[in-house]
Parts: C-alpha cells; structure tokens; sequence
C-alpha cells in the first residue's frame, strides 16, 4: 500500500459542520499528500517579545485585556460581520467581480508560477506551473458539484469524500469566500466563547442563524469593536495631568499601541522553528523603545517609567496568562467530516491559519499577510501550505484584478478522454502479459523503462504512482527532482520525482511518466527476481486490467498442504492444484513463552512463485467491453452483469463492503480501499472503524477465546502483530490483532460472499487510518481468491450474481467513472 499525495490541492473531506469560537495556544499540525502516509507536526515556541518594551507595553496590555473581553463576548454574526468589512467581502466594487491573484512560488519543490481565480458564488479555479510538473484543480460553486483535478499528464478527474472537503474549504478559506451568506449556509455553524483570563470557565454555545436585513446579508454588529477604537481604553488608562503631546493625533497614538499589542503573540510553525506570525497581526516585536514611544513628550515618557513600575510586574503577569493565539473558529461542511480549524486575528481582524486533518494527521495553510486595494478589498500577499506529508509549499501574490466573469467552463472539470493523450496501444501486440505472485503474495510484473527492462515492479492498486527505487533510477540514467513525502503504513517518507522517456507493458506505452523514487528493500520476498518498483494508478487509469485467481486451494494432493479451512469461499469449488501462494506479512508475534520473533504465514512454507507465471490482460479503456473475460466464459454483454459504484479517495478505489461480527449477532456495512499491495490478511480495520462500529469487545473476547484455543503460529486467532509498510525502518510499525469473520460480501449484500475471512485490526493510531470516511483495507489475499478486472476509467464495480461460476471461479470487475 503506497499513497502518493501530490499536495496541490488541499488534499485529500464531508460531515456536518459546526463552528466554534474560542482561545488558545495553536498545536499547529501538518502534512503533506502521497500515499504511503506521512506526518509533519508544528513546532511551538514562544519569543517572550513584551520584555523588550518599556513600562509602556503595560498599557497596550491593558487594552489586550479588555480587547479580549469585548471578542469574547460579540455573538457570532458579529464575528463574521467584522472580519466581511475587514476584508472587503461585498464591497460595492467587487460586486459581479471575479478576482484573480497571480505570483510565482515553490510547489513541490520546484520554482512554478501560480494563479488563483474566485468568484462570489464560489467557483473557483487554481493553477501552478512548473518546468517538470504541472497542476490544476477547480470547482464550479455548485451545491451539489465536487471538485476536479489534473495532473501533470493533462489527465483531470472528480474528487471525492476527503479530498473534496479539503479542497473546497481550503480555498473558501484563502479567498474568504465562506464568508459570503449564502455559501456559509453549507455550514452547520456555532460559536462557543471560553473564559479568556487564564483559567477555564463556562463555555456557551450558539448556532450562526443568517439575518436578511439587507438582502441576504447577515445583520451588522450593533457595536462591534472598531479597529482603531479597540486602543482607546490605552489613553483613558493614562495618568491625571499626563496628556499626549499636542501634536500627536489620537489616531496614530493608537495606532502604536495597537500595533504593541498585536506583537505579543507568535504563530507557531512546523518543525519546532519559531517563526515571524502574520505581519498583519503580530507586526514586529523589535520595535526599539523610542520608536514606540515616539509620539509622547518626555514628561510622559518620564512618568510612565518612574510611575509605573510596580504595575508593569502586575501588568506583565496578566500578560503571560493571555492566549498567545488569536481566536479560533471550527466548522465543518453539512454532510461533511472534516473538522476545519480557522485562526481569526482580533486585532485587525484578518485570517491567519487553517488547519485540516488529513490522512491521520494534520494539513495546514498559513496566510502571512493581507494586502488592500484601492478597491478597499484584502488579499492574501503570502501563503503557506504545510501538506499532510511534511512538506511546505508557498505561494506569493504579485498581482491582483477584478475582472469580467470568465466562462464557466473555467470552472468545470476538463474533458478527458478514456484514453489518455500520453498513452498508446499497439494494436500488433496481444494483451496478455505475464505475471508472477511472489510468496510475499505480491503481484509482479516486468515492463520496459526507456525500451530496457531493468527488473520487475508490484502491481499495487494501493499506490497512487509510480515508484522506482533510487538504485534503478540511476542505472537508467534519470536525474531526480523536487521532493515530497511519500506515506505508508510505517509512517512519512521522503521521496524525489523522476522523469523517464517511455514507459511500456506488452501493448500499452505510457510517454514522459513522473515517478517517485523509494527505497523497495525487503519489499517483497520470493519473487522471480530484482524488485525495482511499483506501479498503480497510472496503469489502472490508462487500462482495463483482468487478473486471474491466483490463489488456488488444495484438498490434500499428494506433495501439497492441506486448504485451511479460514481460506475457502462458499462459492469456489476444488480447483485439485496446489496451494499457490499464501502472502507473507512482515509480523512479529508477540508471546510470553516465544518472545519476539520475525515468522512466516502457515501457507508459506509450502509455496513458491507459480513458474510458469500467470496472464493478465490489459485493454485499451476506449474499446474494452465485459465480454473479454480472459479467456473465462462470462457474460456476453453488460447486460449480465450488476453495477456498483467505486469512491476513489487520493487517487485509491474504495467500495462498500458487508460483514457479521465474529458473533454473527449483528451486520457492519464500511468502505474499504482495495489494495493488492496489502499482504498477510483478507482485511484491516484501523482503531477509529473498529471503535466507531462497536466492534471492540466482540473482537477482544474473540482474540481472548483465539489466543486460548489457536496454535502458536505466527497468524494464529489472537495473536499480536506489528505490520510494517514500504520504507519502514525497524520499529515503525503498526499493532494489530488478527479474528475471523464468518463472512464477508464485497459490493452489496447480493454482491460476491467470502467465508472465513481473516480481519488484522489495530488497536492504536497508525498508517492504515487514511480517509475519515474508509474503514481500513481489502488486503491482495482476498482480491487473489477470485478473478478481477479494474478500470479506473469508469469508476464503476459490476461483479456477477453469487450463483454466477465460471471456470470454477467467479468474476469481479471494477471500474472508475471518471
């Protein structure tokens, strides 16, 4: 299983939303999009700035106090209210306006050139260009469209679940687009308001109700904190006899102090590195004394030094009990699962930060300062992307128009063809090809990289790209570039792209392919040879794939190991071959008489890579019909068969699927990602499903009873485990525990019946909890028990009738809408 998240959009999500306003310190998190899983977390750090001021920070503090107090207490359309005049939401001029921001950045890695256009309804449509790659993603505001992407080989897609929500909010966000009435009603939206004085108090909450006092504009505050009259409790709280000097305005005297108080927070940042905040918030805490203080007379000055200073020790207390971040507001798209975190700047009322959780982890943007027009609007001059994968992409505006709406094909997904324009078929060469199931359970192919076939390469419907191992990139000669985070099971891992000619497997040639370098040891075992990489969506979208039954069971031949039982179906017949392959996971069984060792699957023992090796089939999607079948006597048309739909979730095929508790007492209907790169079990639960589903004590009395009866095999019922994912180093590695489901359908309750299926669920937080709206994972031992053809193209699974057997097997097929 490897997921790739090219991090252009805000990758890789739908619940209701809820939107709470409050204080606090900022754990902010992030990551980056690729997949095999990865992590970055924000540093925290504190510059303890107010020290550097004179006596007359206490004032400033002051005021904070009481700024504090008059955020806290301003309902939620007031809220919203100020922060739409701050930023110019509505503005008369921008009105049936479409805004462009244009500027150059580093995406990826790479110097690119970056566009973002948006409009009032909400379309949207953003644009990066780089000299190696090159990406787009949109969406065209309505309520019930998703957003698309393309790639950088021109191939453009819907996104769902996940990746929808993360992108659409991500640049409502950016743009202040959410703050438009009529798009903030997607929202579920409350507000709660904590105690602000350093010690938790009672929390309440409201709901945000629009107010159409004004044509579908929310209800002005009644009185709202103005930015400027915030300062002046800073005059009021000044000596008796002690004045301004005549020549200093009000307006830039609180100004000043504004300015001192906003500098006293920081923003934190990944990496544990403290970091300028938002110069629009937080401006610059090395203003010299005299420079703050510039704008009194030295008989002020005189007084607030000598006058003060055991105040200032009091003042300074109170001011380290102060929340060093701005307000906070969560919300959460109707419908959605992504609960989105908004950094609100109360001092100037701006937006800071949103953070995002993504892939287990944390995605974050970062807005580090707002620009004004004359037009009386503000943009974002600079923006951070800090990607699920630990990676950070920054974007800086140079340019910013109102323009005429453009089409609205702009904002729509492009057209692609079934058949990408960098792919092509030789009608000359038939479209079988062999393949190979290693005793790993891997499935392994071997194409041509520039016209030289330099190895083999897994077929992983669990990987979002290409992969090459960094030894074989160099013996092609490739240079690397860039740099992301790949994310598997183990963890985050760093990755650089490569670039190749051509790309060929018996008819189908992929041009100019982008891959990922990763280190593949220890990958795959008992293989037919060298391992030099991996390949998924790339061929999956570019092929219908047809994959035989690769693991065939025995009934006690001579030579050959008994079936066990937990590997049968109630709808495969004998097949009187021997047992192929059963995959060997990585796992360490942990026992108190055994200890802790590295051991093999039951099956393995008694299997070796199938010589000669398998066929599979690859179809050009323009002209694929379901009649092929490989040579298994299906159905003659589509008509003969039932449809069912795929999610593709970062660029992964998920369907529903159906089982009982190990009781049988009760049904759990949850979607899983189907990845043949996945070995060792049938299925895998991370903690979040199997804790969501209630399935905890049933699985634990059941592992209890498995560890009583079950043998000390490796896989054995019950026992503990730790999975290792590509490119995990030793110890990083995810718990999990092994029970038996009675059953399993895949598809729908009268889709394909699995009996006695093996279910690996983990217990704590770990790489296979990937999309907020999967379940786990379909592992390669189950898809290998019965034929399968995938096209992503179409987005759509059919799988026969249960009474449906074809050469002794039964026939599944996936395919992608798009």
């Amino acid at each position: 299983m490897i997921i790739a998240m090219f991090p252009g959009w805000c990758q890789n999500l739908k619940y209701s939303c809820s939107l709470h306003i409050h204080r606090e310190l900022v754990p902010c998190k992030s990551n980056v999009h690729l997949w095999t899983k990865q992590r970055a977390s924000w540093g925290r750090s504190s510059k303890n700035g107010h020290r550097r001021f004179s006596s007359f920070i206490n004032h400033a503090a002051v005021d904070r106090l009481g700024q504090a107090a008059d955020a806290k207490g301003l309902s939620l359309n007031e809220i919203l209210d100020n922060l739409r005049k701050s930023l110019g939401i509505n503005n008369e001029d921008s009105r049936g306006k479409e805004a462009v921001l244009k500027g150059k950045g580093r995406h990826l890695g790479i110097n690119v050139i970056w566009s973002l256009r948006f409009r009032p309804d909400g379309a949207f449509c953003e644009d990066i260009k780089g000299k190696e790659l090159g990406f787009k993603w949109g969406f065209d505001g309505g309520e019930h469209s998703s957003c698309w992407e393309m790639d950088s080989s021109g191939v453009s897609r819907s996104i769902e679940c996940d990746d929808h929500e993360a992108l659409l909010v991500g640049a409502w966000v950016r743009t202040g687009c959410w703050l438009q009435p009529h798009l903030l009603e997607r929202f579920d939206v409350h507000m709660t308001n904590d105690q602000l004085d350093g010690i938790q108090g009672n929390i309440s909450s409201t709901s945000y109700v629009p107010q159409s006092d004004e044509a579908g504009q929310p209800k002005v505050a009644r009185d709202p904190p103005k930015f400027r009259q915030q300062q002046k409790s800073l005059v009021a709280t000044a000596p008796a006899g002690i004045a301004p000097d005549a020549s200093t305005t009000k307006a830039s005297s609180i100004t000043k102090a504004e300015d001192a108080a906003a500098n006293i927070s920081a923003l934190q940042v990944p990496g544990g590195k403290a970091k300028d905040a938002s110069p629009t918030c937080n401006s610059d805490m090395a203003k010299s004394f005299s420079s703050v203080t510039g704008n009194y007379s030295g008989s002020m000055v005189s007084a607030l030094m000598n006058g003060f200073m055991e105040r200032r020790v009091l003042m300074s207390k109170q001011l380290s009990q102060l929340p060093a971040q701005p307000a906070t507001i969560t919300l959460r798209l109707k419908g959605g699962k992504i609960l989105n975190r908004v950094k609100v700047c109360t001092a100037n009322w701006v937006l800071l930060a949103l953070e995002q959780p993504l892939c287990g982890d944390t995605e974050a943007w970062e807005i580090r300062q707002w620009n004004s027009t004359w037009q009386g609007l503000k943009f974002p001059a600079e923006m951070k992307h800090y990607a699920v994968g630990g990676g950070q992409h920054v974007y800086k505006c140079e340019d910013f128009q109102l323009v005429s709406y453009s089409p609205m094909d702009t904002f729509q997904l492009p057209i692609t063809p079934l058949l990408p324009m960098d792919s092509s078929y030789d009608t000359t060469k038939a479209p079988q090809v062999p393949v190979w199931r290693a005793s790993s359970g891997h499935i392994l192919i071997r194409p041509k990289i520039n016209s030289s076939e330099s190895g083999f390469m897994v077929v992983d419907t669990g990987a979002s790209g290409f992969v090459i191992s960094p030894k074989a990139a160099v013996s092609l000669g490739l240079d690397v570039f860039g740099e992301l985070f790949a994310a598997s099971i183990s963890g985050k891992i760093p990755a650089q792209f490569i670039k190749a000619k051509t790309w060929s497997l018996g008819p189908l040639t992929i041009h100019n392919p982008v891959m990922m370098t990763m280190d593949l040891n220890g990958l795959v075992r008992g293989g037919p040879g060298e391992v030099i990489g991996i390949v998924g969506y790339d061929i999956f979208r570019r092929a219908v794939v047809e994959m035989p039954p690769m693991l065939f069971l025995d009934q006690g031949a001579d030579g050959s190991l008994q079936a066990q039982q937990q590997m049968r179906t109630g709808i495969f017949k004998s097949s009187g071959k021997r047992a192929v392959v059963n995959p060997e996971l990585q796992l360490r069984s942990i026992s108190s008489q055994s200890g802790i060792s590295f051991l093999r699957s039951r099956t393995a023992r008694a299997a070796q890579p199938q010589l000669p090796p398998f066929t599979m089939s690859l179809y050009n999607p323009d002209s694929y019909c379901s009649g092929h079948c490989n040579g298994y006597s299906g159905p003659e048309n589509e008509g003969s068969w039932s449809w069912y739909p795929l999610k593709m979730i970062a660029c992964l095929p998920h369907i529903e699927v159906s089982f009982p508790n190990v009781t049988g007492s009760s049904i759990q209907s949850v979607l899983l990602m189907l990845d043949t790169g996945a070995c060792g079990a049938d299925i895998m639960l991370h903690a979040r499903a199997v804790r969501e589903m209630g399935l905890e004590e049933c699985f634990e009395a059941e592992e209890s009873q498995g560890s009583r009866t079950s043998s000390s095999s490796s896989t054995s019922l019950g026992a503990s485990h730790y999975v290792r994912g590509v490119g995990g180093e030793s110890g990083e590695s995810v718990r999990v525990h092994m029970v038996e489901l009675p059953w399993l359908n895949l598809a729908a309750e009268n889709g394909v019946k699995f009996e006695q299926v093996k279910c690996m669920y983990a217990k704590g937080v770990g790489g296979l909890d990937i999309s907020l709206y999967s379940g786990g994972i379909i592992c390669g031992d189950l898809v290998a028990r019965a034929a399968i053809a995938i096209d992503y193209s179409r987005k759509r699974a059919d799988c026969p009738s249960c009474d449906l057997c074809w050469e002794e097997v039964s026939w599944i097929q996936f395919c992608n809408l798009g």
